[in-house]
């Protein structure tokens, strides 16, 4: 009461004029520039500062004001006394706010992200409360919305920005029903986009059947009313939920009809349009990735790319840049996809766009991965899962997540592992993703092997060859074969292990996947050996080590079972390059166990991982032999 009485006391020693921009005042939230404060209330610079010198107002850096919060809510009950003048002052505060956002719309759509970006984090607090008030203006409304997007994307506030929307949204719809406007074709329009930008934040945060629906809904009314924006992105968001539930096949003709839609007018298209054009073909480029048609991916990023290049959509040089090294690293071109995920990590870090850098580093550290790092890839994973754990994107964190496990598996540290792949089935829960789901059971299954747990890793297997048959890749399900003969050959069930690698085979040759394959070979040449069939087993080596000499890094994950393998069919056939062989895998081995600082990691790799240690143990025999 005693602070009360001092503000009671203090607005009494303001004259009438005073007391009118005081209170005025109070509808900023987090400060404000003396700009909007003119704009607002038609205070002048004395006037501001007159108030500072009462101590009403906190004069800032970069010339901005500040309302103690207490002092604002005095202010705020003066200005509630007052219905009219209220309302009035928060129509004005809107129209000015939202204008100030969708001033930025080029420059944070196209090569100024991080400036624009800065400038409406800055307001954010002034920009919220403007939102909530958008849609009483629908022409104001209309003109923020992709802006207000775009911030939230490129700053990860996914979360925040779906709300944002969902409540305008709510907002209007009871608007057009109060003055009976449901009807009315521009309303229509504007509520078709924000339901397809309310749709879009939603598959950011992988909830893709809520995001499907309300794409629909969005197609429908933008093709009542001829809203192109909300039609084209509602078709598509419907191609990108289908993608995420790996239904590529599906997606296809949603992403061709959003390209086709952005496109039509080359001259006058807005730029949400030009995002959408780009998009589908990034989107519909990772399709055809997944059903490794990788010509026809690289030419639709690369059209893509052309476009953003061509409007200086840098945000979408980066995505495309990213998307294309993933192309290279599934056709094995490691050197080119570390090259495009260092670069798109640095336009991602320039732009300070979060979820960029990421996805950067995450690919990154699954490249250190492939070629041995395993400090390094770890160093890189965790940094990418800080990223997405912040910003919210579940499917990412899933991702990191899922490529942490499979780290700590292969250094040996298996306790760890398995409480990654915890953590990975409790996401999982939470977001649909059958190619990170195949993924985690092919994982638990080399897990479970590396346990000597074969029982456990055939069900896994049989899981993972499920799920490759729904997503109708070829690549996973002969992965999962592989991993099913795996296990058969562990359980000593050696016809059924045949089979399963003989299918295997089958569908690595359809997509000219030699590297892979080469562990499938492997498997078949152990069954060989078994057999005592000598002669199968090293027609099978003799493939395998034309394949090891262009990739000695060849295989579904690491290649040292596949050159144990090699070693155990050459010495069996008193083959002079047995000892060449394993040398070779040993170093290869040893250059991997080179980058631990600690000896207890360094061990670790040695003699938990079962075939680690054999090839450490055949070392040594020969060695001690030699002498």
């Amino acid at each position: 009461q005693s602070m009360r009485a001092v503000f009671e006391w203090s607005w009494k020693l303001l004259n009438e004029v005073e007391q009118k921009v005081f209170r005025q005042l109070s509808v900023f939230r987090g400060g404000f520039s003396r700009e909007a404060a003119q704009a607002m209330t038609g205070a002048s610079l004395h006037m501001l500062t007159h108030l500072v010198r009462k101590s009403l107002l906190t004069h800032r850096e970069r010339g901005r004001y500040e309302i103690h919060e207490l002092l604002r809510q005095f202010a705020a009950e003066q200005l509630d006394a007052s219905p009219v003048e209220g309302a009035e002052i928060e129509a004005r505060h809107s129209r000015f706010y939202l204008g100030f956002v969708s001033a930025r719309e080029l420059r944070l759509g196209r090569n100024e992200p991080r400036q624009a970006a800065e400038e409406l984090r800055i307001e954010i607090d002034n920009i919220r409360q403007a939102w909530g008030f958008s849609w009483l203006e629908i022409q104001d409304l209309d003109r923020s919305a992709y802006t207000l997007w775009q911030f939230y994307v490129l700053t990860g506030m996914f979360s925040e920005g779906e709300q944002a929307f969902r409540l305008v949204i709510e907002s209007l719809r009871v608007k057009l029903v109060a003055e009976n406007k449901i009807e009315d074709r521009t309303a229509r329009c504007v509520l078709s986009k924000l339901i397809g930008i309310q749709a879009s934040l939603l598959i950011s945060l992988s909830q893709h059947d809520r995001a499907m629906l309300l794409a629909q809904e969005a197609v429908a009314l933008g093709q009542a009313s001829g809203g192109i924006e909300g039609e084209t992105l509602g078709h598509l968001v419907r191609a990108q939920a289908h993608n995420r539930k790996a239904k590529f096949l599906a997606g296809r003709p949603h992403f061709l009809q959003a390209i086709d839609l952005a496109s039509r007018d080359p001259i006058g298209r807005s730029e949400l349009l030009i995002d959408c054009e780009w998009m589908g073909y990034l989107w519909l480029g990772a399709g055809s990735m997944m059903l490794n048609e990788y010509g026809k991916a690289e030419k639709e990023m690369a059209q893509g790319l052309q476009l953003c290049r061509r409007f200086d959509k840098v945000r979408g040089e980066m995505s495309l840049l990213a998307n294309l090294a993933d192309i290279a690293r599934e056709t094995r071109d490691f050197a080119m996809a570390g090259e495009g995920y260092r670069q798109a990590y640095r336009i991602a870090h320039h732009l300070n766009y979060r979820w960029g850098e990421g996805v950067a580093q995450l690919e990154l550290g699954n490249i250190a991965r492939v070629q041995g790092n395993y400090v390094l890839a770890a160093d890189l994973v965790e940094r990418s899962l800080r990223i997405f754990r912040e910003i919210g994107d579940r499917l990412k964190e899933a991702l990191a997540v899922l490529l942490l496990g499979q780290l700590h598996s292969n250094i040996g540290n298996f306790g760890e592992a398995q409480k990654r792949f915890d953590r990975l089935l409790q996401l999982l829960r939470e977001v649909e993703s059958p190619s990170v789901e195949a993924a985690a059971n092919y994982y638990l299954g080399m897990l479970a092997s590396y346990r000597g747990e074969s029982e456990t890793m055939l069900s896994y297997a049989l899981r993972f060859l499920q799920i490759g048959r729904e997503m109708n890749s070829r690549v996973a399900q002969a992965e999962a074969f592989t991993l099913v003969g795996h296990a058969h050959a562990a359980l000593h069930h050696l016809p059924d292990a045949a089979s399963a690698y003989h299918e295997a085979l089958t569908l690595f040759d359809e997509v000219c996947n030699t590297f892979d394959a080469a562990e499938t070979r492997a498997g078949l040449a152990d069954i060989a050996l078994l057999e005592n069939n000598l002669a199968g087993a090293f027609a099978y080596a003799e493939e395998i080590l034309k394949v090891l000499a262009d990739h000695p890094r060849a295989g579904m994950d690491e290649p040292f079972k596949i050159y144990l393998t090699c070693y155990r069919v050459l010495e069996a056939n008193h083959d002079p390059r047995v000892t060449n062989v394993l040398e070779i895998a040993y170093r290869l081995l040893d250059e991997y166990a080179s980058h631990f600082t600690d000896d207890a990691q360094r061990q670790a790799f040695f003699y938990n991982v079962p075939s680690h240690r054999e090839l450490v143990q055949a070392r040594e025999r020969i060695r001690s032999a030699s002498k």
